[in-house]
């Protein structure tokens, strides 16, 4: 153990009180019997075991009243008076209190005996402090005192010092003192004291008295002819004050013995501590008053430690023709025959020197018998010789190879033992390290666990969304629940709004099934437990249950539960969009182009509502596409609840698609790149959705920061940062690309598919967003998933004065990547697809800004104007090319 005082580890016992003490500053780490008092430096009579608590052995003392001859009824009364004082009785004395309590209530039975005869009277040993103890206490005696180190100050001041100065000093008794000041001297010299290890070695020092005393008696030197303890404690203060003394420069030396305490008031202020805890201006070396027994120990501890340590470099060098001779007398002989006889370092560690030198005579006897004697003739032969061993002599060799034997065995087991132990552990650790993995691997939805801390390095080209963390599901939230004020939050959690949709009580639910969803998760992962069936599980899985089918009802019947959507994806990557008859003409140039032009073989599903939406022509168009598939929606989705319609298709499609990780685009969606290097974006992949800033247009848009905080209690760290909440954009998110990992974040998908259901986007979504843009981020904020948009608002791609001012750029809307080069762009390649068929847009520059031309899509600023590369511009010619010959 590590000391407090010096903070070494180096150990010795102290054969006084066979404490355990600190080699290097004497301080006691480990006291058999006594403890340290609440004044630093100073000891109370109180067991090392003793805690304090209501008694609890009435047994013991039913069994040991019953043995002394007591009497039911007595019995019963003493056992009311243990459990009264019970609190301040010695708990782990329970032979001692009983027999206490007899000798308190009972000695009228046995009016000449005393504590002792008690004692040999009881058949086990018995620790008679704590008799005493019991029977001061239940008699009501002042045995207060002894609870606190200042009270055992305050009673020996006060009560027991007169009568120890008239029992020493019955001739000529010491001149009377102040109380106030004796005690304020006590103090402070004990305190000194302790800070030399002048308290310790508990046993058999009573520092109280002792340290009274000497403070009390300032001009008498002359030690105390009394008991042991009090003189050994007094003159062990009176030579640290004399020492202390000594060290006094200007005092004529050596000093007259009678005036040592003269100086006692300089000794208390030079050698202790200040107020402010600093070093004091003398000190003495503590090894002065390590005990004479520690020091013995500590000296036969090193001994045999550097003893050790020679006797192996001598085994080391033992073949070498130049290796010192080892002292046959010496110990380190001793351990060096036993090292060569096979005998470990552990197991000689546990033997004395003197085991160890009786073990190297019986080996050196041993050896020297079988250089004259042959064993095996002399074991063998049938006739005795006069050289043969006798019979006292082969017994004690047999005993003695037994012995050997046997600490070899027990050597090996032990080893052995260790070996199966750690390998046995290591296997549970495998195990254990498999079972998690298996875990991990199964789990439905992990999703990141962000901090600004852990994200700091993304936030020069990122704006990352870290939720508020929530509070996870416990087992006695369902305790609240069902208490009578639970059933208020369940009417808010458990109903649906007739006629409104209520997005306060929508995030609350939505929090609320995320909660339980992860704490169900790692544990269908496990797959041992069936939730719907265990009585520890089932009522809170049929909480959950009810909570995902009042907020998800429209996933039934193609899943069983919202644990079941991620598992009947594929594994891959994948890009899907959503694509009717209206949006055919862009969608089979834009997948065209990414198999022919971007050299893309990324597979693709189309998602179209019902068989009204996109023709069996344009269908087949699709699957004659390798790696396309066209998808119906309502396969997936129950459309009965959703009656999807326009751009609420789109987070649905992500839902029911077959892939990991998504891409979502639009049908008019070009890119620069191929789509696999959006999936090794650095946002995407520390957050598992990527998202991209629209166009800022329309500024003074209140509505937008009313309306979150309207529902939504806490939020992340982006929504203060984003310009809805700033009040500078109408428009927030461009959805023209979307970016997420379903095992990431499938909680932010299933709350935009919320918010995009057919009464939460009619009567609220997209009366305060343009369709489903704005559902996306808000989705993922209302459920408290992380999420990432790229550092850089929407830009402007085409050319210089196209259809606008001449020194503007004017075109459609781009999107840049976290380097700020252009990514991707929406709109299609007409210049206005709403205005011209068939004029085309130009590739020549792009710029960013925020004051937009909003007639024109021109950006009015021109201080970030950038040409195009070779290879963009290349991009939008083949473009260009396929979509004509398209049509």
């Amino acid at each position: 153990m590590k000391c407090p005082n010096c903070e070494g580890d180096e150990t010795a016992i102290n054969e006084i009180d066979e404490s355990i003490c600190c080699i290097n500053c004497g301080n006691v780490l480990e006291s058999s019997q006594l403890v340290i008092g609440i004044y630093e430096g100073t000891q109370t009579n109180v067991p090392v075991n003793n805690t304090i608590g209501p008694w609890k052995h009435d047994e013991w003392f039913v069994r040991i009243a019953s043995y002394f001859g007591i009497g039911n009824k007595l019995i019963e009364e003493c056992k009311v008076k243990l459990a009264e004082a019970g609190h301040i009785l010695p708990q782990n004395y329970p032979k001692e209190v009983a027999v206490g309590t007899v000798i308190r209530f009972a000695n009228f039975l046995l009016p000449k005996w005393m504590y002792d005869d008690y004692i040999a009277a009881f058949p086990l040993p018995l620790y008679k402090p704590a008799i005493i103890k019991t029977f001061l206490v239940l008699g009501g005696d002042n045995y207060s005192w002894v609870k606190s180190t200042k009270n055992q100050f305050d009673y020996t001041i006060e009560f027991i010092y007169p009568i120890i100065v008239e029992q020493l000093f019955i001739s000529k008794p010491p001149p009377l003192f102040n109380v106030d000041t004796l005690k304020i001297n006590t103090y402070r010299l004990l305190h000194l004291g302790g800070e030399y290890g002048l308290n310790y070695g508990l046993k058999s020092r009573p520092l109280i008295i002792a340290v009274s005393c000497v403070c009390a008696l300032h001009l008498r030197t002359k030690i105390p002819n009394n008991e042991r303890f009090l003189r050994k404690c007094y003159s062990i203060y009176y030579r640290f004050v004399t020492l202390c003394v000594q060290k006094f420069n200007w005092l004529p030396q050596p000093i007259d013995s009678k005036e040592v305490f003269f100086h006692l008031e300089d000794v208390l202020t030079l050698f202790s501590k200040s107020e402010k805890e600093e070093e004091p201006m003398m000190k003495l070396p503590r090894e002065l008053f390590y005990p004479i027994s520690f020091v013995e120990s500590i000296l036969t501890t090193k001994v045999t430690i550097d003893s050790l340590k020679q006797a192996k470099e001598y085994l080391r060098d033992d073949h070498l023709s130049d290796t010192k001779l080892i002292d046959k007398e010496s110990i380190t002989y001793c351990f060096y025959k036993l090292l060569k006889e096979g005998y470990s370092e552990k197991q000689l560690y546990l033997l004395s020197v003197f085991q160890i030198r009786n073990l190297c005579c019986i080996i050196d006897y041993r050896l020297t018998f079988e250089n004259i004697h042959d064993k095996n003739n002399d074991l063998n032969r049938e006739l005795i010789a006069e050289d043969d061993m006798c019979d006292e002599e082969i017994n004690f060799y047999l005993l003695e190879l037994e012995q050997k034997n046997t600490l070899l065995k027990e050597q090996e087991d032990y080893e052995q033992q260790i070996k199966e132990k750690l390998a046995l552990e290591e296997l549970e650790k495998e195990k254990e390290i498999k079972r998690v993995a298996r875990i991990l691997n199964n789990r439905a939805v992990i999703e990141p666990e962000l901090t600004l801390e852990n994200t700091r390095d993304l936030i020069d080209s990122y704006y990352i969304a870290v939720p508020t963390p929530a509070e996870p599901w416990k087992p006695e939230t369902l305790d609240l629940l069902n208490s009578p004020i639970g059933q208020a939050i369940q009417a808010d959690l458990f109903t649906v709004p007739e006629f409104i949709p209520n997005f306060k009580s929508l995030t609350t639910q939505e929090r609320l099934f995320k909660s339980l969803f992860q704490y169900f998760d790692p544990i269908i992962a496990e797959g041992v437990i069936d939730v719907s069936k265990h009585q520890d599980y089932k009522e809170t899985w049929l909480l959950y249950t009810r909570l995902e089918r009042i907020l998800f009802p429209w996933i039934r019947p193609n899943w069983k539960s919202a644990f079941d959507i991620n598992l009947s994806s594929s594994n891959s990557k994948g890009i899907v969009m959503c694509v009717g008859d209206g949006q055919f003409m862009y969608a089979s140039t834009s997948v065209k182009a990414i198999r022919e032009i971007l050299k893309s073989d990324l597979p693709i599903e189309i998602f179209y509502i019902d068989e009204n939406d996109l023709s069996i022509e344009n269908r087949d168009y699709f699957d004659a596409i390798p790696n396309v598939k066209t998808k119906s929606i309502d396969t997936y989705i129950n459309n009965a609840y959703t009656r999807l319609g326009g751009w609420s298709i789109k987070p649905f499609a992500i839902l029911a698609s077959s892939f990991d990780e998504v891409m979502m685009m639009d049908a008019d969606v070009f890119m620069f790149n191929k789509p696999e290097t959006f999936f090794e974006d650095k946002g995407y992949q520390k957050t598992g959705a990527l998202f991209f800033l629209d166009r800022t247009l329309f500024d003074n848009f209140y509505e937008g920061k009313k309306w979150l905080r309207s529902f939504l209690p806490t939020y992340s760290t982006y929504l203060e940062q984003s310009r809805w909440w700033k009040t500078t954009s109408t428009h927030e998110q461009e959805s023209g690309i979307v970016l997420m990992d379903k095992r990431k974040v499938l909680f932010g998908l299933l709350a935009t598919c919320k918010m995009n259901d057919k009464s939460e986007r009619d009567k609220i979504s997209y009366k305060h967003s343009h369709g489903d843009k704005e559902t996306f981020w808000i989705g993922f904020e209302m459920i408290a998933t992380p999420y990432s948009f790229v550092k850089s608002f929407g830009a402007v791609i085409g050319g210089l004065g196209d259809a606008g001012a001449a020194e503007n750029v004017c075109g459609n809307q781009l999107h840049l990547d976290a380097n700020n080069k252009p990514m991707w762009w929406n709109g299609g390649l007409l210049r206005d697809k709403n205005k011209w068929e068939d004029r085309y847009m130009t590739f020549t520059h792009f710029a960013q800004g925020e004051d937009w031309e909003f007639e024109t899509s021109c950006i009015k600023e021109t201080d970030k104007i950038t040409e195009l590369t070779k290879h963009e511009r290349d991009i939008g010619t083949k473009l260009i090319e396929m979509d004509k010959e398209n049509k």
